[in-house]
């Protein structure tokens, strides 16, 4: 089974948590659950929780692999000062041998207080490329093997191992880094959004050596002159690029970028939508995250909707749409009523159920297998007001009607939440860890406080 994982996560997410509820004993904490019953893990850390040692941290991202799991996110190094961070575990839980015991500081072209790394992805010589900001200035971070940083990495004498796709400090762009993916020959996609106003949000090419050899900015999901904000954004095998996030009116936005058939490093825009879910009086897209099923090469997004007490109780909802392979010309939506959490089965709503607190939605998957597989992780609330991790699990298609179905062998339907007693927790991000080389068992990255 293939190990597909994608990075998504609310725009500086891993420093806004801390100042935002003033927390000072906020802990990076990863969830392993097993991928058949959706229970917690027992073979890693304390009942499938790892969390970091040093108060004030988070995680924003991690990947999981057969032998380690890769957190990224942010380290408190002092009052109220955070920094990029990379950390390795074991598949006991206990930190890997990897860069001071496991931990790796990554440096920063930034002296602002609260900086973080928001996505992390690990090439073909096993090298972490990590993307970072604080708020106003994106860059990237390439760790050697052994967890340092890259000195054969961009042209920066000063931080050796870092670029800065967008440009430096002062660049007047004020971006929050959104995600970084790596294409089949080995360069890397970066997405970051304008955060002063500016219209659309911007996407660079870096190739191995971290020379930037394709920026475009001031992109938008189809509107004029209007903001555009993206959430998330895959590539397929075939290096089309996906992007969804939320248009300027609160709609669920889409765009795909192929290559160019006369110049294929060139990349043009061949599909753009915005869907509004008239189901929601007024409607607002809080996250949303995007996939390719490999096999198809269909392309499935996942988003999450401020729904009102009118339908039928408050919150956010998940909600699954499907493109078929040729969503270039036409798309073919599937619509799925059956999975609108915060409950899974579309039976009658039940007041009781927790509602979601989207930070963010996470796609996992399709495994690789002709069977679907995804994973969805969210935040929701109790009755009591605390916080849970939350994760979906959609594994088939209904022969009868088309709409994607939970798996009923893991949790509730597909779905399972972890009030992990003594916690509150806010889910981050979603990964699924290849074990044996046949099962995925998920990994929930984020917070716990």
């Amino acid at each position: 089974m293939k190990s597909v994982s994608t990075a998504f996560s609310v725009l500086g997410i891993g420093a806004s948590v801390l100042s935002a509820s003033g927390v000072a004993h906020a802990y990076g904490a990863l969830l392993r659950l097993n991928a058949t019953s959706g229970a917690q893990d027992t073979s890693f850390g304390t009942n499938g929780l790892v969390t970091s040692t040093a108060s004030g941290d988070s995680y924003s991202s991690v990947i999981a692999t057969p032998t380690v799991e890769y957190a990224a996110g942010a380290a408190q190094t002092g009052t109220n000062t955070t920094r990029p961070v990379v950390r390795t575990y074991l598949l006991g839980g206990s930190p890997a041998s990897w860069a001071q015991g496991g931990t790796a500081i990554l440096p920063s072209v930034s002296t602002a207080p609260a900086q973080h790394a928001q996505a992390i992805v690990r090439d073909s010589s096993n090298r972490i490329i990590a993307v970072c900001d604080d708020g106003t200035n994106v860059w990237l971070v390439r760790l050697d093997s052994s967890g340092n940083p890259d000195p054969t990495y961009g042209n920066n004498t000063l931080n050796p191992g870092v670029v800065s796709p967008f440009g430096g400090l002062g660049n007047g762009l004020a971006l929050r880094a959104v995600g970084v993916k790596l294409l089949s020959d080995g360069r890397t996609i970066v997405v970051a959004n304008n955060a002063n106003g500016a219209a659309g949000f911007s996407l660079a090419r870096v190739n191995a050596a971290g020379v930037v050899d394709l920026l475009s900015t001031g992109n938008s999901f189809g509107e004029t002159a209007t903001v555009s904000s993206a959430m998330d954004f895959a590539i397929d095998s075939h290096d089309n690029i996906a992007i969804t996030g939320q248009s300027s009116t609160g709609d669920c936005g889409v765009i795909t970028l192929t290559k160019d058939v006369v110049v294929p490093d060139k990349l043009v825009v061949n599909f753009r939508d915005t869907v509004h879910f008239t189901q929601y009086p007024n409607n607002h897209t809080f996250g949303s995250g995007v996939a390719f099923e490999p096999i198809a090469g269909s392309m499935t997004v996942v988003v999450g909707i401020q729904a009102t007490p009118q339908y039928p109780v408050s919150g956010v909802r998940f909600r699954f749409r499907t493109y078929d392979n040729n969503y270039s010309s036409s798309p073919a939506w599937t619509l799925n009523d059956s999975l609108t959490g915060p409950y899974i089965s579309g039976s009658t709503p039940q007041t009781t159920s927790p509602t979601w607190k989207v930070l963010p939605i996470e796609i996992i998957g399709p495994s690789g297998l002709p069977s679907l597989e995804y994973y969805v992780a969210g935040t929701s609330q109790t009755a009591s007001g605390s916080y849970q991790f939350e994760v979906v699990k959609v594994t088939a298609v209904d022969p009868n009607t088309g709409l994607l179905q939970g798996d009923s062998a893991f949790g509730s339907n597909g779905e399972v939440h972890y009030p992990l007693s003594g916690y509150n927790a806010v889910g981050l991000n979603v990964a699924a860890t290849g074990r044996g080389g046949t099962t995925n068992y998920p990994v929930v990255a984020g917070v716990v406080y």
